[in-house]
């Protein structure tokens, strides 16, 4: 059964006659479509980008010449660059998204229709960042000193900020790394001995003024060092006062982010007292404690021994001789109990959205959150970007060997997305796009390329597995930075498991029809839902923006669409003012619609809402659900299945041959796959 395209602004015979041609052709007299497939990857890291094929429609009588430009008009027949070698490769002068169109002429000088794709090229980043400012006071007494400034800039991002007394670049897995500014540094071996009394101490290990210089140093994202910017200070004698008058001062308490019994193991204590530390103490309340509470150790604590299980916040303090008490510094963990039973939920976290203290909380409280979905003791592991076969091998060596069924597995930045090569999608062409099927089809077999890691051929048993749920806002948002916008969702998929919907709106569901499926086939039933729809011709701007505005639990688009507008008969609609998403899931029957892209509208239905998006799915291809929808709500409804396990179930059954891999081996989803809607 053939099904309408949903891309695209148009109609039927529209959209069909653009899949079949190449898009803005310009013809000659003669030309005639001899193309057959032209395509690139679609993101790139270098100036080189490699052709994946460029294959025509010979006939014997004619020798054919190719040409690949970056302008879309006409080249001359006489251009010096025609060769009758295939190209296999083109340099570009910079990075950027870019068009690259493929030409052909025959020996007799007809130039052929021409065909084009769309590629975006990110050069690996090898610029490292910039001290511009760093200064510290001209002499101490003390061996902490403050720092009066400390600035860094950065082509992209600054990472880590760093401070040493040595002139060599540290490493950039030095685990000194900090990834706040520090205000101030310890100078080392610059000691206090305290005489009996209370009389001045002595300097340390240098003399009375000596220069010593200190450097400071920055890391971005990519690891690349800066060179350092240094300021020198004049160590003067260290004087203790003859009474004690300051409380200890604590920079370092870590636990991990989530533990499997009572005790908890301590991973950093840092502090400091000019007479010296001699009581530590952890808490979970933020009231001080009394320097005569019995609880008090004199050594660097190791562990913390709770007494339940759930979110912990854990309050660290320190007391010196005199029986004056820090102020605390805290830290955040989630203790889970009694799940061996519960399946397992692996979370992967970029290494530099991990070590941000703000979305370490919050995934902390997302992490307490899936327990009462019954997904308790997820874990969590800090990674950084890796190719999709070391991925998948990680993938399927964790489903052997944990002991619970493996459910599924969070992507939280931009860590992997594997790319398809579909050699014979819609009318024979050739089509590359991202799918999540290798990562989440671990019973299949799938080989990647040694030379750009994509797969074109999957076999064996391709039913996925494993649900996959990504959250990756690492490309250009109107809503916010990759820091900020991560932990605003991650803490929204956090509340929406403790929040239930209000009453009134519990099961109720949106469903816009545009005008090529209005009385199709593939409209689809969703059993359970209070179902409220809009079809064409009554659709309108207004309408969609004020509908999607509404906490409904669940809506369902049929729109034509690319990855960064839909295309109605009426109107045309992308991201911005009045795009407002407080639907808590939403299904895009709607080609491209979550293709990552700058600017893409899968952000706004993620980000905008306070409420909404909790979970997104669609396709990053021409394609959508189109087989089956009827069965997948069936499945959240009378079998009580989350949107995972309903996804993995529902495209398990739809992977079956080319046509059906050209609807369906795009699909994804985004958020939380763990949900369910509330009947």
């Amino acid at each position: 059964m053939q099904f309408v395209l949903a891309c695209g602004p148009g109609n039927f015979k529209t959209e069909l006659a653009e899949l079949m041609s190449s898009s803005n052709q310009e013809q000659s007299a003669e030309a005639t479509d001899v193309i057959t497939s032209f395509s690139a990857p679609q993101e790139v890291l270098s100036l080189t980008v490699p052709i994946s094929d460029f294959n025509i429609q010979k006939k014997n009588e004619k020798s054919y010449f190719y040409l690949i430009t970056e302008n879309s008009s006409t080249p001359n027949v006489d251009d010096a660059n025609w060769s009758q070698t295939v190209p296999t490769a083109y340099t570009f002068t910079n990075e950027g998204t870019k068009t690259l169109y493929a030409w052909v002429k025959d020996s007799e000088g007809h130039i052929y229709n021409r065909k084009s794709v769309t590629l975006k090229i990110s050069l690996p980043d090898m610029t490292p960042p910039t001290v511009s400012s760093f200064s510290i006071p001209g002499e101490t007494n003390s061996a902490e000193i403050l720092i009066n400034s400390f600035l860094a800039n950065d082509n992209i991002r600054v990472e880590s900020y760093l401070i040493t007394e040595l002139p060599s670049k540290p490493l950039p897995n030095d685990p000194r790394w900090l990834n706040v500014i520090p205000n101030r540094y310890r100078i080392e071996n610059y000691t206090i001995n305290q005489q009996q009394g209370g009389q001045e101490s002595s300097r340390g290990e240098a003399s009375v003024g000596t220069p010593k210089t200190i450097y400071s140093w920055a890391k971005d994202s990519s690891g690349n060092v800066s060179a350092s910017q240094s300021a020198v200070i004049i160590l003067m004698p260290l004087v203790v006062p003859k009474t004690d008058t300051m409380p200890p001062n604590l920079y370092s308490f870590k636990t991990p982010i989530s533990n499997g019994g009572l005790t908890i193991p301590i991973t950093s204590v840092a502090g400091w007292d000019d007479f010296g530390i001699t009581g530590y103490l952890i808490t979970e309340s933020n009231a001080a404690p009394l320097p005569s509470d019995v609880r008090w150790i004199s050594t660097t604590p190791t562990n913390y021994v709770a007494t339940s299980g759930g979110s912990k916040t854990l309050y660290l303090w320190a007391k010196d001789a005199t029986g004056k008490v820090s102020t605390a510094i805290s830290s955040n963990t989630y203790i889970y109990l009694d799940t061996a039973n519960d399946p397992l939920v692996l979370i992967l976290v970029r290494d530099y959205l991990y070590n941000d203290s703000a979305i370490n909380l919050a995934i902390n409280q997302l992490v307490g959150s899936l327990s009462l979905r019954g997904f308790a003791n997820p874990e969590v592991q800090s990674v950084s970007k890796m190719n999709s076969n070391t991925l998948r091998q990680l993938l399927i060596t964790k489903r052997s060997t944990t002991q619970r069924k493996f459910a599924g597995i969070f992507l939280i930045g931009d860590i992997n997305q594997p790319t398809y090569v579909h050699p014979n999608d819609f009318n024979g062409a050739t089509a590359v796009f991202p799918s999540d099927v290798a990562l989440t089809s671990l019973d299949s077999t799938i080989i990647f390329s040694t030379i750009d890691g994509r797969f074109s051929n999957i076999s064996g048993d391709q039913r996925p597995k494993i649900w996959l749920g990504r959250i990756d806002f690492s490309r250009n948002s109107l809503y916010g930075n990759e820091l900020d916008t991560t932990k605003s969702y991650i803490t929204k998929l956090s509340n929406d498991a403790t929040v239930k919907m209000l009453s009134p709106l519990v099961g109720k569901s949106l469903l816009f029809v545009e005008k090529d499926w209005v009385s199709s086939s593939v409209v689809p039933s969703m059993p359970g839902f209070t179902l409220t729809a809009k079809n064409y011709p009554s659709l309108s701007q207004s309408s969609y923006l004020e509908s999607i505005k509404q906490p409904y639990e669940m809506m369902h688009v049929m729109v034509h669409s690319n990855s960064n507008r839909h295309f109605f008969s009426q109107f045309s609609l992308s991201a911005g003012p009045g795009f407002l998403v407080e639907t808590r899931l939403v299904n895009l029957f709607a080609c491209s619609a979550v293709l990552p892209s700058s600017l893409s509208l899968l952000e706004p239905y993620m980000l905008s809402g306070t409420r909404g998006g909790i979970a997104v799915i669609g396709s990053t291809k021409t394609g959508s659900m189109a087989n089956g929808q009827s069965q997948f709500y069936s499945r959240l409804y009378t079998n009580s299945k989350s949107i995972g396990d309903s996804f993995i179930e529902w495209q398990g059954d739809n992977l079956y041959g080319d046509y059906s891999k050209s609807w369906h081996m795009g699909m994804s989803i985004n958020g939380d796959p763990t949900v369910k809607p509330s009947f």
